[in-house]
């Protein structure tokens, strides 16, 4: 069952964004399953972050470290800089300690730094614990809060319906017909 989740998630994730089912596999076992591990991820909201990723051409590889650092890097801003976060009301957890959701954290960012000047923007973030080096894990997901909550949604659907087998059945009935095609012909 955990299998064919999987599989609708990365078929699904192909159609939505920039990437290939392999690419997408490639970024999961580089370190972003990895990392979404760590604090409780599900499959669809890292696929769902993984296909903006991708869309900005970041892709395989690259991207599942960019994910790994990303979220390290939430991580550990909030022990180095939690007294800023408090300040800015920046929030990587919830009352009850878990991650938020990744839509949530970048919604925060975008609406922290969307006013800013770029100067302004890397003084806060450098305030806020990112490092500079490990900035380019987030700034490329600023602006794209409603499309990582829109793949989620769309992921957590085809995770729950089948797609992969809907989508193999459908491949396979046009193959048939271009077969009998020409057989026919």
């Amino acid at each position: 069952a955990q299998l064919e989740r999987v599989t609708d998630v990365l078929v699904k994730g192909n159609t939505l964004a920039n990437a290939t089912t392999r690419q997408l596999s490639l970024s999961l076992t580089r370190d972003a399953a990895a990392a979404a591990n760590i604090v409780g991820k599900s499959i669809e909201e890292v696929v769902a972050v993984l296909g903006v990723m991708a869309d900005k051409g970041i892709k395989a590889e690259l991207a599942g470290n960019a994910f790994g650092r990303a979220i390290r890097l939430l991580i550990g801003s909030t022990h180095k800089a939690a007294d800023v976060h408090k300040k800015l009301n920046f929030h990587v957890y919830d009352g009850t300690g878990k991650m938020r959701h990744f839509a949530d954290i970048v919604e925060d960012l975008e609406k922290l730094l969307g006013p800013m000047s770029d100067r302004m923007r890397g003084a806060t973030l450098k305030a806020l614990g990112f490092e500079v080096r490990m900035q380019q894990a987030i700034l490329p997901l600023i602006g794209t809060s409603q499309k990582i909550r829109q793949n989620y949604a769309d992921l957590r659907d085809a995770s729950t319906k089948g797609f992969s087998t809907r989508t193999a059945t459908k491949q396979m009935a046009s193959f048939t017909n271009q077969v009998s095609r020409m057989t026919n012909t």
